[in-house]
């Protein structure tokens, strides 16, 4: 059986679930279902969460290619990218991190890189911001993105 497994609900989300209207239009409802349905904290993810105190080891310091998410709780367009990310971070895994920061949580490191608008990507390579985007952006362009920094 596939789909995302929520913990709080113990539902498996999938496109199923929802009434047919096309692949497209099912696959994003899924998603919006699962941003919705489980919460960062109650789903496993691959995606790594920092905080203020943890940035500096999870993404200053960390080898390699970390892609950073500043966002929202309240933020519609962050819980739409949300599942897109958990899916590059399994897809694209050993080639980047992907780590979220809540910007409401942890307001230190969003005043430092002037976060101020979310969703907010900016990636991190040897430490040091290499490109940003601002907004939604759809999977392939994610992952195109992503692959062009290796």
């Amino acid at each position: 059986m596939n789909g995302k497994l929520c913990v709080k609900t113990g539902e498996r989300l999938t496109s199923s679930l929802l009434p047919s209207q096309g692949p497209v239009l099912q696959s994003r409802q899924a998603r919006a279902l699962a941003a919705l349905s489980c919460t960062e904290e109650e789903s496993p993810m691959p995606t790594l969460k920092v905080t203020d105190e943890t940035f500096m080891d999870d993404v200053v310091k960390a080898p390699g290619l970390v892609l950073v998410d500043f966002w929202a709780q309240w933020c519609g367009p962050c819980k739409a990218m949300a599942p897109l990310l958990e899916e590059v971070a399994d897809e694209l895994a050993g080639k980047v991190t992907i780590a979220k920061l809540d910007v409401d949580e942890n307001p230190g490191v969003a005043t430092f890189f002037e976060i101020v608008s979310v969703p907010t990507l900016k990636m991190f390579k040897d430490g040091k911001v290499s490109s940003e985007e601002i907004g939604t952006v759809p999977k392939d362009q994610l992952i195109e993105w992503i692959l062009k920094e290796v």
